[in-house]
């Protein structure tokens, strides 16, 4: 024994001695060698070196850890070894965490557990990941204990051994994006430290690399903070007259008997501003907060709070709508805030929302808030006016709920921003109105015809109203739209006769341009058309709808045939709708088609439709018509050719074999060419290919010259070849039995379906499971496939004498192949005959100790005797 140090296996083998020609059995006796300690105890001279030593034997497994660097800004793994075990019998691992709580499988929060396996070398490595949030928790040096279970023996005892993560000292700054014109306060957290940091240890740098000054100078001040469990945090405080734009500082932090480490830490500046709205309190209305000076990707979070202070919520879709905005290329993000018409009837005079801004980019920064005035302009209104620009028009301004006696004073603003003088009688006339019996002023701007001509679409002048009997309240503003009609002005010529003449009619009052270019479509693939509308304002997508060349509206609900998409406004002022037209609806196109654009303005609804034209140009398409079918039978090769503008004529078409030699028209050899006839855009071209001709695969071409193109080639079509046999089966009709019919020379992959019909040559059908059980196979290496038909013991009753199924096979592959003919499948039915040979079956008489005995019947010359044992 003393020769063993670790657990051993003998062997127990056992040997018949009542029947010695019996098989050995074996089993292992395994001896688990428990750990044994023995002191080598010494015996020596006084004042002499003495070794001491404890020899450990009944070791199964080596394990070892290394101690781990880790930091806690991201998930970590710490590994424990386990060496010296046999391939396929991993060692249970378990783990324990600093506080002697054992580490779940399922705290899949803050852990993820990997048993590893057994390698060749025989070792196994037990990973624990720590989590990110799992690992923030850790500011210093802490040990996870790893203690193992064996599954091979699992009565052994379990061995533990400690996993030390070292924490590396790390600096993490924290970034802060606010408002400008603000204090902000940069900060930098040290962790993995065994000490607290002395105030020499720390300095901040300005962005030229210079140090700021401590004591502090300036407005800055820095706080070297405090030592807690491992952690150290250092603060920055900019003064709110160095926060006017982005900025960087680094923080230079030096940890006991180490190097000096350096940090940057980001200060993004954004500017909020808010102009006060004119509002009225008939429609919705929308507020506007807008942020600058942002970074493409990083918008800021947005929230409003109401007149009492109250958050707006986006659930409250009864009395707002919510649009956070995006950050455009400029940096800035213009976030709304739209008050529904049932909430805007609650205000009757001027009110405040607050629009508070939170960073994306750098969560940890203070929020910033400013105030969105809306100034109420109860009684101010006007209706878009539909003009022409070929005579003066008049556009109006009214103003309700007045005192009699105290009209407003009315001023105009045009498109360009300035301000409309009474003294410009060449191109206005200025009527201030007065204040009628209701309370309502009417102030009317007539824009003379030669002004009039200058315009060619819509356009905006602004009414801006002031109280003239309480002078000190605000201003009130609102747009008043010309609404220009679509408008065609010939222009006519007289000249000398004999010279060329050139007319022209003007269009204006087109509000945006509507454009689409023919596109060039296939019928076998879904496709998409484009409608294209420029010149418009960021925000004011147009509404577009469809119809179909039958003049149907395309609606979004017929998905089976089409799928829609509005587009929206680019920073062009461009909108690309597209129609989808879906494969199945592609189909049935054969020739050029055309869609037409209908375009509806959603910026003023009153505005007159805009339709289009977009053309659909077919290309000319060759599809082949491949076939798969039963070696031996006549087959039919087809190419359909789309998208012509006419029929093809028989010199157009040519059919070539594999060798590339044209089969000759008129026909010969058997060979049958069929050029078609023209229908719809479409025209098919077949080619019959004799009965010897098909005993193998083969590929033909056909070759289309479509009018006015050069020649397309290669357009080939498969005949694929297969073949179909059954050998006839003998069968009882006592049982059920299995009729077999085999298809050979099939590419893997793409198994017939196969169909049987019964001696009355009914269908054989799935659902009958009363009588039948179907199997179609599948094709196995070598390309062939075994369908079978199981016919079930009560059917089998019925029949009593030869019969017969059919079996038929249809190809998967190319789907318009023809079916195949009908193939026999012949059940002979055979009559069980018993023949005397003498020798009478063995016979069961008894049994003895768990074996059966048998007895040879007359004419046996042995007796076998079976007898079992267990180990």
């Amino acid at each position: 024994m003393k020769t063993y140090t670790s657990t051993f296996t003998y062997k127990c083998t056992v040997m018949s001695t009542q029947y010695p020609e019996s098989p050995q059995s074996q089993i292992d006796v395994v001896a688990l060698m428990n750990t044994l300690i023995t002191p080598r105890h010494v015996e020596q001279k006084s004042g002499t070196i003495a070794t001491l030593s404890c020899v450990v034997t009944g070791l199964s497994e080596a394990l070892s850890s290394t101690p781990q660097s880790v930091t806690n800004d991201s998930q970590q793994t710490l590994t424990c070894t386990i060496g010296n075990l046999d391939q396929g019998y991993p060692v249970e691992v378990t783990w324990t965490d600093p506080e002697n709580n054992k580490v779940l499988q399922s705290d899949t929060t803050n852990y993820s557990l990997d048993q590893g396996s057994v390698n060749d070398g025989g070792n196994q490595a037990a990973q624990l990941t720590i989590l990110r949030d799992k690992m923030k928790t850790y500011t210093s040096t802490f040990t996870y204990k790893c203690t193992v279970m064996s599954t091979k023996y699992p009565e052994s005892p379990q061995s533990q051994i400690d996993v030390v993560a070292l924490m590396n000292t790390l600096i993490t700054p924290r970034h802060v994006e606010q408002k400008s014109g603000t204090i902000a306060t940069l900060s930098c957290v040290v962790t993995g430290l065994s000490e607290g940091l002395l105030d020499a240890n720390i300095r901040w740098q300005d962005n030229s690399g210079a140090d700021i000054p401590f004591p502090n100078e300036n407005g800055y001040v820095i706080d070297f903070g405090s030592y807690d469990t491992g952690s150290q945090t250092t603060t920055l405080t900019v003064p709110a007259d160095k926060t006017d734009a982005d900025d960087t500082y680094k923080c230079l932090i030096t940890p006991p008997a180490a190097s000096e480490l350096t940090e940057t830490v980001h200060l993004k500046i954004f500017s909020l501003s808010s102009t006060p709205q004119s509002v009225t309190n008939d429609s919705q209305q929308t507020l506007t907060c807008t942020i600058g000076n942002l970074d493409q990707g990083y918008p800021v979070e947005v929230t409003w709070t109401d007149p009492e202070n109250n958050k707006v919520l986006q659930s409250d879709t009864t009395n707002y709508s919510l649009d956070q905005g995006s950050v455009n290329d400029g940096g800035n993000q213009a976030a709304q805030l739209t008050i529904l018409k049932d909430k805007m009837k609650t205000y009757t005079s001027t009110f405040t929302y607050k629009c508070t801004v939170m960073s994306t980019q750098y969560p940890e920064s203070p929020q910033s808030q400013i105030d969105v005035v809306a100034l109420m302009n109860t009684y101010l209104s006007s209706t878009p006016q539909p003009v022409t620009n070929d005579s003066q028009q008049t556009l109006t301004c009214t103003i309700g709920n007045l005192d009699q006696g105290y009209p407003v004073e009315v001023t105009w603003t045009d498109p360009e921003n300035n301000k409309v003088l009474q003294s410009d009688t060449t191109n206005y006339s200025l009527d201030q109105g007065s204040v009628n019996d209701g309370g309502n002023q009417a102030a009317q701007l007539t824009i003379l015809k030669d002004k009039m001509k200058t315009y060619t679409s819509t356009f905006t002048y602004k009414c801006t109203v002031m109280s003239t009997q309480y002078p000190e309240s605000p201003q009130s503003q609102i747009d008043v739209v010309a609404l220009m009609n679509t408008l065609i002005t010939p222009r006519h010529v007289e000249q000398k006769s004999g010279t060329i003449a050139t007319l022209s009619c003007v269009v204006t009052g087109l509000s945006e341009a509507l454009s689409s270019t023919p596109q060039s479509v296939t019928n076998d693939s879904q496709q998409t058309l484009t409608c294209t509308i420029g010149n418009l304002d960021q925000g004011y997508p147009v509404e577009v709808t469809w119809t179909d060349p039958e003049n149907n509206k395309v609606l979004q609900s017929d998905t089976t045939n089409y799928s829609l998409d509005q587009g929206s406004v680019n920073d062009g002022g461009n909108q690309a709708a597209q129609l989808t037209i879906l494969k199945d609806k592609m189909k049935t196109y054969t020739s050029t088609f055309t869609y037409k654009c209908t375009v509806m303005s959603t910026q003023y609804p009153e505005s007159p439709q805009s339709q289009i034209d977009v053309v659909a140009l077919m290309n000319t398409l060759i599809t082949p018509r491949h076939v798969e079918q039963k070696s031996g039978t006549i087959a039919t090769l087809s190419c359909v050719v789309t998208g012509l503008s006419e029929g093809l004529l028989d010199d157009n078409i040519r059919w070539q074999d594999n060798s590339g030699a044209d089969i000759p028209f008129p026909n010969e050899n058997g060979y049958v060419i069929d050029f078609g006839s023209y229908d719809t855009g479409s025209q098919t071209t077949t080619l019959t290919v004799p009965a010897d001709k098909t005993d193998a695969d083969d590929t033909y071409k056909c070759l289309i010259t479509p009018p006015e193109a050069s020649e397309l080639t290669e357009t080939h079509v498969h005949l694929k070849i297969f073949y179909l046999s059954s050998t006839p089966q003998s069968v009882t009709n006592d049982s059920q039995q299995t009729l077999t019919c085999t298809i050979g020379n099939l590419d893997q992959g793409y198994p017939v379906e196969v169909t049987w019909t019964d001696p009355e040559n009914n269908k054989v059908l799935q659902s009958d499971t009363t009588n039948y059980s179907l199997d179609q196979g599948s094709v196995n290496d070598g390309g062939n496939q075994a369908a079978q038909l199981t016919i079930l013991k009560d059917k089998m009753k019925t029949y009593t004498s030869t019969f017969t199924y059919k079996c038929t096979v249809m190809s998967t592959q190319y789907p318009e192949s023809p079916p195949s003919p009908k193939i026999d499948v012949v059940a002979n039915i055979s009559e069980e005959e018993e023949e005397d040979s003498g020798v009478s079956p063995a016979v069961i008489v008894g049994a003895v100790g768990g074996g059966v005995v048998f007895v040879a019947g007359a004419g046996a010359a042995a007796v076998f005797i079976y007898k079992k044992f267990c180990l």
